[in-house]
């Protein structure tokens, strides 16, 4: 554990350094996501609204509350697979293989970087956490729900990235992965359009998405509801799930650079 915790510190450290070093870094990561925003409300209000009230929006606020929660959880595990992508200049500078040599936690190389990168999550979390307070209101079903909505944002981001990370690792065709695991995550998770108005098969996918159950927790607290004991059973054995296949994912990739020389399994 104390292995785990200082290669975790060390990775954190890492990716702040690199990446996320300046001001407009943040900025410019904030920009977009309102623009994203601002384009998928607008693009609501030109429809009727009477048409949302089968899937609980009723009015422009729940529309507004609606798609900011969207925006605010998959902004995080977008992160996520930005910061697995990265994991390309690592690869072709060397440095990947020179830390797999390393007695250091692999487990905590792959979280210490998901960890690194959440810090615009933070960012992000309360920006767009004093919107829906200012549409929403400071109701005591918002307030207390932050820490809920939070605390369960955090561990399945970080687990999610742990686990993009080790897919990246293993395969030299980064820029498939990424858009597999963007614009699908984005669609199936219910971001956009909830998960319960699609069609049966898009339905079935969306369960292998954790953010799909992020999602469901963080709308349930903002309408005033408390997320069903199903919802919080599903999030905690997709997490366990990802957290065993990371593990697995990364014990075959040792097992085939013993034998070939290289992480990737093609």
């Amino acid at each position: 554990m104390k292995m785990f915790l200082s290669v975790c510190r060390g990775e954190i450290k890492k990716q702040q350094r690199n990446y996320f070093n300046s001001w407009s870094t943040y900025i410019s990561l904030l920009v977009w996501p309102v623009l994203t925003l601002a384009v998928s409300y607008y693009s609501y209000l030109s429809f009727d609204l009477e048409v949302l009230t089968k899937i609980g929006i009723h009015s422009a606020d729940d529309l507004a509350v609606f798609l900011l929660t969207g925006a605010l959880c998959y902004n995080c595990f977008w992160l996520m697979v930005q910061s697995a992508f990265f994991m390309l200049n690592e690869r072709e500078n060397g440095t990947l293989e020179m830390v797999f040599m390393t007695p250091a936690s692999r487990m905590g190389i792959l979280y210490g970087r998901s960890l690194g990168v959440f810090n615009q999550g933070i960012w992000f979390f309360v920006f767009y956490m004093v919107m829906v307070m200012v549409i929403r209101g400071t109701d005591a079903g918002t307030v207390t729900g932050l820490p809920a909505v939070f605390v369960s944002l955090l561990v399945s981001a970080v687990i999610w990235g742990g686990f993009m990370n080790a897919v990246f690792i293993t395969s030299r065709d980064a820029s498939f992965w990424f858009i597999l695991c963007d614009e699908p995550m984005k669609l199936l998770s219910g971001v956009q359009l909830p998960v319960t108005v699609m069609p049966f098969i898009l339905r079935a996918l969306s369960v292998i998405f954790p953010l799909t159950y992020c999602l469901d927790i963080a709308r349930s607290f903002f309408s005033g509801a408390v997320p069903e004991d199903t919802v919080w059973l599903k999030y905690i054995m997709i997490n366990l799930l990802l957290i065993m296949l990371t593990g697995l994912i990364l014990r075959l990739a040792e097992k085939h650079n013993r034998t070939t020389g290289n992480l990737q399994f093609y």
